[in-house]
């Protein structure tokens, strides 16, 4: 039985405030803050986005 090893280069990005905004954007999206309003369909989301 042969054993193979694989070398990982792991780095942490150095602009952990963008990190922060991600995080707590995802936080929001889990408990339904700071979102857009509801669209019931398509047409109604392009017809705000024309607005």
């Amino acid at each position: 039985m042969s054993t193979s090893t694989v070398n990982l280069n792991i780095r942490m990005d150095k602009d952990l405030k963008a990190n922060k905004k991600a995080l707590k954007a995802i936080q929001n999206v889990e408990e339904g803050k700071n979102l857009s309003r509801k669209f019931s369909s398509v047409a109604e989301l392009m017809e705000d986005l024309n607005a």
